[in-house]
């Protein structure tokens, strides 16, 4: 009937008349079986009576009825009269039952196999409504406002090969193909119905290349129709034996299922795909918190599924590629899968209802398990004593009612009689259970210990009353040396040292719930504007530890440790081995105190592992880390050195001068003068004293900025015969964070840079220091230390040839360019003998001999001091005094000076 016809449930037909023509009434009569009382009648025609030949035919339409009781069943008839009321003909009646909701709207038109035939037959049995829907009329069903409004679930039942291909294109036949082609135009209205609140179910077979694309929510499937790929029964693996849809079904039964050895041929595919498809759709597996659930799978891999549920906002999705129409049993059998799947509604989740380690826990001894520490939704392997008795049961934060099944799996079950290796299943809340297996292990040939190293599997199913479940698994061990009753304590300290307290300072217990120590760590400029502070662990412990700490592993991790100004970075983590004995260190280069106060406090967090892999609480310390010179800048002292331009120093003391610029902060600034670095650092009070008091070390104390100071060393003991070059050493102190190093150099000239006269120096004349260290002069020329006058030496009667006198010693010794001069002069004297006698063999040397330069007087003057000791500047100074006394020489050296 016409869709707007059946919302008003009006009802039209034709009637035919018989052999003889006649005035005929037609009326309509429903009756409340339930209730027995006529509520309807009308007549066609408005009641008027319409003339018939014979075998004419007639439109009918009886006008609307919508008293309708929900639920009620009515019988709903149809019959003709002539005018004078003789009955004509047989009636018409159906019996139908109203219902505003329905609960399974069936889309298809194959009773292939029985296997509609088999639905209907569970659904009677079952006391369940449908309402059949073939593809002809779908256009005019299938809409979100009627499929919402009266239907509980839709099925998508499975479909022979030929009605599941698409069809082939004209003019061959177009029936009876293409059923994924033609729903594929309404997967967004099967999308809206599932997720405001209905079920879709669906039975998939292996048409993968038919049903791609065509179904809500890009469902789509993987044949596995090889003998290579095919899910034979073997393969089977029963995720969640205790959900609802597996009620009554003993896996055994489930070999029934089988054609050969074939149990599917075809999985849905739960790989997530980064897209809305299934298990993202579901929000995740619901191990993740989600709401997919393979509760048939293979073991071929785990993300191949065979029936599954999806929760999908509201509504949900159930999934199966197994051919549960063709080979389930009945309802009322022993293994009624698809009677369980036709009754099985997908609902939202309870709020609170979240996965396991989030939202439920296991409990062992009413504690919860340690997860592992590289993945909190894990539980880590729980070791017990070898002969332990554990209870347990489970915590959850949703109010919702909870059916708890467990699985042990292992060489023993829950009661003593399960001594065996097998799978033992208890359904109470909190069951309890021995773990010994017997060894004899201990060598005394009595089977009489519990063995170590033995493994159990323990697996919690729960399910709430609509079917939602959550699945935790645990590992539970025998390990006497590792079984752990009590978490580890996690416990550090910074430590202190001399070499970097400028740098590490303890501000404050940091206030507020979050009370931790607060540490301030200022950049050491001379490390390369870089910290490195050391952490003390070792009051780290385990209480279960026999010997020692008991600390496997420490692990420490570094928060918020970027620039205050900069990009976010990543957090450090650093793992440390138990024998390290929580020792660390740690690499300060990021500034966190910014202008106007504003601060970035680092956290170092420790977390420690116990010898059964148990973790600890985490301790924390904060640090703010401010950059070199942080509230302290350098002292500045400028010293005078105008010394450098007036020549050599000459006085027997010398002053030390200067003035502080800036950088002082509380008038403590000190300075240390002395003429050597370990004068300089000397803390010896009685020795310093002994240099103080020989002017050997001086100081000043408590300057301040703009404050001059002078202090005076004795140099007097520093002067030789020769020149000298003294380093004067500045120590500049502020406090115990500036310390720092200056250092003057002073030129001494020989003996005070008392000056020689040329000819004094010339004719064999030095200075040499005596047994006292004073200055003497040595030569023919005389020196008087009281007036500073020089005298010629007195005339003799010719040169002497006594080889032992102290003047020819002196010659020989002090005045080595002379006696060279003399020897030189000699051999030109001997090769020029055949000379004119006028001619001197003295005078010849500078006049003209092709084979010796003329000596320049000066010259020969500096090259003398310079042998003496004297540096060339010095030496070139003095020579430069007698420059007119040298030029008169050089004259007297040409040819015809008279």
């Amino acid at each position: 009937m016409p869709k707007d016809d059946s919302l008003t449930h009006e009802f039209s037909f034709l009637a035919v008349n018989g052999v003889l023509e006649g005035d005929y009434l037609f009326n309509h009569h429903v009756v409340d079986i339930d209730t027995g009382v006529e509520v309807h009648s009308a007549q066609a025609f408005n009641g008027q009576s319409k003339h018939l030949l014979p075998q004419e035919r007639v439109d009918l339409t009886f006008g609307g009825f919508n008293g309708w009781v929900d639920g009620h069943t009515y019988n709903i008839s149809f019959d003709a009269e002539l005018s004078d009321g003789t009955p004509k003909g047989d009636p018409l009646f159906f019996y139908a039952k109203f219902e505003t909701t329905i609960d399974i709207a069936i889309l298809t038109d194959e009773d292939e196999q029985n296997r509609y035939s088999n639905v209907l037959r569970d659904l009677e049995g079952l006391g369940m409504s449908y309402t059949k829907f073939p593809a002809g009329e779908w256009e005019t069903y299938l809409t979100s406002g009627w499929l919402n409004s009266h239907y509980e679930k839709v099925l998508i039942p499975w479909q022979k090969e030929s009605t599941a291909l698409d069809c082939p294109p004209p003019p061959a036949p177009q029936q009876g193909c293409g059923y994924y082609d033609t729903l594929g135009a309404y997967a967004q209205t099967l999308q809206i119905y599932t997720t405001a609140g209905g079920t879709l179910q669906m039975h998939l077979g292996p048409y993968q290349n038919a049903i791609e694309d065509e179904l809500p929510f890009d469902i789509d499937i993987q044949d596995r129709t090889t003998s290579e790929t095919e899910i034979a029964y073997a393969d089977l693996e029963i995720n969640d034996p205790y959900h609802p849809i597996l009620e009554d079904v003993e896996r055994s039964n489930l070999q029934g299922f089988t054609t050969g050895d074939t149990f599917a041929s075809a999985i849905l595919n739960s790989i997530p795909q980064g897209g809305q498809e299934i298990p993202n759709l579901c929000g995740g597996t619901i191990d993740s918190g989600g709401e997919f659930l393979s509760i048939m799978g293979s073991s071929r891999s785990d993300y191949d599924s065979i029936l599954s549920v999806c929760g999908a906002q509201e509504g949900g999705i159930i999934i199966s590629t197994i051919d549960v129409e063709a080979k389930s049993d009945a309802w009322n059998s022993t293994t009624p899968l698809l009677a369980n799947m036709l009754k099985f509604q997908v609902t939202k989740y309870p709020v609170g209802f979240d996965e396991a380690t989030k939202g439920f826990d296991i409990t062992v001894n009413g504690v919860k398990p340690d997860t592992m520490p590289s993945d909190t939704t894990t539980y880590d392997v729980r070791a017990m004593k070898s002969d332990a008795h554990l209870d347990f049961g489970y915590t959850t934060t949703t109010s919702a009612i909870l059916n708890a099944d467990w699985e042990l799996t292992g060489p023993s079950g829950w009661d003593a009689s399960d001594n065996v290796y097998g799978t033992f299943h208890s359904a109470d809340e909190s069951p309890s259970a021995d773990f010994c297996v017997p060894s004899a292990n201990d060598g005394d040939g009595i089977v009489d210990d519990c063995g170590q190293g033995e493994t159990w599997g323990l697996k919690l199913f729960l399910h709430d009353d609509a079917g939602h479940a959550r699945i935790a698994s645990l590992t539970l061990v025998t390990d006497d040396a590792s079984a752990d009753e009590f978490k580890p304590f996690a416990n550090y300290s910074v430590v202190e040292e001399t070499g970097n307290s400028d740098y590490v300072t303890f501000r404050e217990n940091k206030p507020g719930s979050d009370a931790w120590e607060l540490w301030q760590i200022e950049l050491d400029e001379d490390a390369g504007d870089q910290t490195i502070v050391n952490f003390n662990a070792s009051a780290s412990y385990d209480p279960d530890a026999l010997d020692g700490h008991g600390i496997k592993t420490y692990i420490w991790t570094v928060i918020y440790d970027w620039p205050f100004d900069g990009d976010e970075g990543d957090d450090h983590v650093f793992s440390k081995f138990g024998y390290t004995d929580g020792e660390f260190s740690y690499t300060f280069r990021n500034v966190t105190v910014g202008d106007h106060g504003f601060e970035q406090q680092i956290r170092i967090e420790l977390q420690v592992i116990d010898q059964a892999t148990r973790a600890s609480d985490v301790y924390k310390i904060y640090f703010v880390v401010v950059e070199s010179g942080h509230g302290d800048s350098e002292p500045k002292v400028t010293l005078d050195q105008t010394y450098n331009n007036t020549g050599a120093v000459t006085g027997d003391w010398f002053n030390v001068s200067g003035q502080v610029e800036s950088g002082v902060e509380n008038d403590n600034l000190e300075i240390i003068v002395a003429l050597s670095l370990e004068d300089l650092d000397q803390d010896d009070g009685d020795f310093v004293s002994s240099l103080r008091a020989d002017g050997k070390w001086n100081q000043a104390l408590n300057l301040g900025n703009s404050d001059t100071f002078e202090l005076s060393l004795n140099i007097s003991d520093l002067y030789t015969n020769k020149a000298e070059k003294v380093t004067v050493y500045v120590k500049i102190i502020e406090g115990e964070r500036w310390v720092i190093y200056k250092y003057l150099e002073l030129n001494l000239p020989a003996c005070k840079g008392v000056n020689a006269p040329v000819e004094a120096i010339t004719s064999g004349g030095e200075w040499l220091l005596n047994t006292d260290g004073e200055c003497k002069w040595s030569g023919e020329w005389e020196y008087n230390t009281d007036t500073g006058e020089w005298s010629e030496p007195k005339a003799s009667g010719g040169p002497t040839n006594n080889p032992g006198s102290e003047n020819t010693i002196l010659m020989l010794g002090a005045g080595g360019v002379i006696l060279l001069i003399v020897i030189l002069l000699t051999v030109l004297v001997l090769r020029r003998g055949d000379d004119d006698e006028d001619e001197s063999g003295f005078g010849s040397v500078t006049k003209g001999y092709a084979g010796i330069p003329a000596v320049d007087p000066m010259e020969a003057y500096v090259q003398q001091l310079i042998a003496q000791g004297y540096p060339e500047e010095t030496a070139r100074a003095y020579a430069q005094q007698y420059a007119a006394h040298f030029q008169q020489q050089a004259a007297a050296q040409q040819p015809g000076y008279q």
